[in-house]
């Protein structure tokens, strides 16, 4: 018995994952670890599957029908009260083999070494159902729960009009904080007011203040979905266990995929390019001054035009004639010039066939360092963004509150983040989404705008009621039970593809404007091919170093008709005199006589 408390003890302080797993090696394992003897079911085979529940049972059966109870073993702590409806008794009273225990937090060891299938405090004799309505409630015996608060009472409860939370078109309302009322209402009996929560404090004029939670304080509602309360704000209200997270994020428009004019210097780095120019221009010397030496000046020629045609040919892989003396230096140039050239045009097909994206901020650390780049930030004053952007010292948040313009008008700094480059929305990431899905949605599968991959904040959203409301811990009891059975984020993303499907519908006859043309634009840049024919953008260096040619070589040749008369008196002469002086023009080979 000793090492039995002990066990109880254990796992009555461990923290039990919501896991699937096997009851045979758990009953083992506790078989083999302390020595505890094997209890005898009344059936002949044990159940495979243990679910765990770290919240109240109650409130995990009372949402559950009536086919989940066949072939399930229920199993809970002792001094756990809890009923069901008429229908589900006879499943669980005659339940079959390959059962499924449902166990809670802190549960009891000595649970699972009995043999009656259900564990109840009170006795079956003083258990009494009703079959006159639909939640079978109990008649006698039970004690007050803190659902019973709700009741029979007509709630006064207000809603955020923002996307997923709230959302009606048409006959159709839908949204995370509207389904909770929404259920909420029919499981437990009362009816609800919602009105629209105002998302700035107003002051009236008995000198109140409406808006968040100031219509909570002045008795004007008696909850609100879903919201942040701050550290300022917990003296005033209270409020429930979290329902949802919520993150500061910025939106900014997708990186254009286009490729650079510079794309023919970015296959080699900086250095590699002075490296090759500096060999080129050693080489040129020394085949310069090789040729000066020899003596090889046959008919005239330039040794250092001869030694520039070698080198730069070499390079565009263009043939050349050697002279004697230096085809020893030249081909082991042409050879270094054969790698250089194939290392290049191979990493050059690369930056063409796949160009770099545009470089954008990737979070918020990054968004301070770009001084190129506006900040809008959509203007919710007194809430918990503001409060954190005023009280932060972190530098780069601070240099951020610094730059970003306040917009109240939310969709203006969503589109604008979404459409213009250089520019960013920074809020709460529902908020901004919700604007994405409603107003540029221009096809479900496609979303338009690029999204900071971290957070400088994330908050728990949550009911808040007034202080010391009636209705608190009974609202607290459902918001877990709506958290951790996967309620909320199946409502989330239920909301968002009909908001997808209303936004889309409504873009579609918005192509006249410009946020369509925009949207349009880049969901073809997305889907089309990585290959496109090149732009004179792209051609810019090629275009610009032809251009820079010509423009020099008509310069020379302006330069040259002009200076040459003055020069060159050219003499036809019959033979060469000893006592004359022959001049060598470059590039042409020709021997003129000047006269003395």
């Amino acid at each position: 018995m000793e090492k039995q408390d002990k066990l109880s003890e254990e796992i009555q302080n461990s923290n039990f994952p919501a896991f699937l797993g096997s009851f045979k090696d758990s009953r083992n394992n506790i078989a083999n670890m302390y020595s505890v003897q094997k209890f005898n079911s009344r059936h002949q085979h044990h159940c495979d599957i243990i679910i765990i529940y770290p919240n109240n049972i109650y409130i995990t059966l009372h949402f559950l029908t009536p086919q989940t109870f066949k072939n399930m073993h229920v199993v809970t702590k002792n001094n756990y009260h809890w009923e069901a409806n008429t229908e589900f008794r006879q499943n669980i009273d005659n339940f079959q083999i390959n059962n499924v225990y449902v166990f809670v937090e802190n549960f009891d060891v000595k649970d699972i070494l009995k043999e009656s299938p259900i564990i109840n405090t009170n006795p079956p004799d003083k258990e009494k159902f009703s079959s006159d309505t639909r939640t079978g409630k109990r008649q006698a015996n039970r004690p007050m729960r803190n659902t019973d608060a709700l009741q029979g009472k007509h709630l006064r409860i207000g809603i955020f009009d923002i996307k997923p939370q709230y959302f009606t078109h048409g006959r159709k309302t839908l949204g995370t904080a509207y389904n909770i009322v929404y259920y909420a209402s029919i499981k437990y009996n009362f009816t609800s007011e919602i009105s629209i929560a105002g998302t700035s404090v107003t002051k009236l004029d008995d000198g109140t203040f409406s808006g968040f939670e100031f219509d909570l304080v002045y008795n004007r509602s008696d909850m609100l979905f879903l919201y942040t309360a701050s550290f300022l704000q917990h003296e005033k209200v209270d409020s429930t266990s979290y329902f949802s997270t919520a993150s500061i994020i910025f939106l900014t428009s997708l990186p254009t995929v286009e490729t650079d004019w510079r794309a023919i210097i970015y296959p080699l780095k900086g250095s590699t390019w002075a490296a090759i120019l500096g060999c080129a221009l050693s080489v040129c010397s020394v085949l310069s001054l090789k040729l000066t030496l020899a003596s090889i000046r046959t008919n005239c020629m330039n040794s250092m035009s001869i030694s520039l045609n070698i080198v730069f040919r070499s390079l565009l892989g263009q043939s050349t004639t050697l002279p004697n003396g230096v085809k020893g230096l030249a081909l082991i140039w042409i050879i270094c010039c054969f790698i250089f050239v194939n290392y290049y045009t191979s990493n050059l097909l690369s930056y063409l066939t796949y160009p770099a994206a545009e470089n954008i901020p990737q979070d918020f650390s990054g968004l301070a360092k770009r001084s190129d780049y506006r900040i809008n930030a959509i203007d919710l004053p007194g809430g918990p963004m503001e409060q954190f952007f005023s009280k932060t010292t972190n530098v780069e948040m601070v240099t951020i509150r610094n730059r970003y313009i306040l917009y109240p008008d939310w969709r203006q700094c969503v589109l604008d983040g979404v459409t213009k480059n250089k520019q960013v929305c920074v809020g709460w990431d529902f908020i901004v989404e919700g604007f994405v899905h409603m107003n540029a949605t221009i096809s479900e599968l496609f979303y338009p705008a690029f999204e900071s991959r971290s957070t400088p904040i994330t908050v728990l959203t949550n009911a808040i009621l007034q202080k010391n409301s009636p209705y608190l811990e009974g609202m607290n009891e459902i918001m877990c039970w709506f958290r951790d059975t996967g309620h909320y984020f199946h409502w989330r993303k239920e909301t968002e593809v009909f908001i997808k499907q209303v936004g889309k519908s409504w873009l579609q006859t918005q192509q006249h404007t410009q946020i369509y043309k925009d949207l349009h634009s880049k969901f073809l840049k997305l889907n089309e091919m990585n290959v496109k024919a090149f732009t004179m953008d792209n051609l810019i260096a090629p275009f610009g170093a032809l251009i820079c040619g010509v423009s020099g070589s008509i310069l020379v040749f302006l330069c040259e008709r002009r200076l040459r008369p003055s020069l060159t008196r050219v003499t036809t002469v019959s033979s060469l005199q000893p006592s004359k002086e022959y001049i060598c023009f470059p590039n042409s080979y020709q021997q003129e006589a000047i006269k003395e």
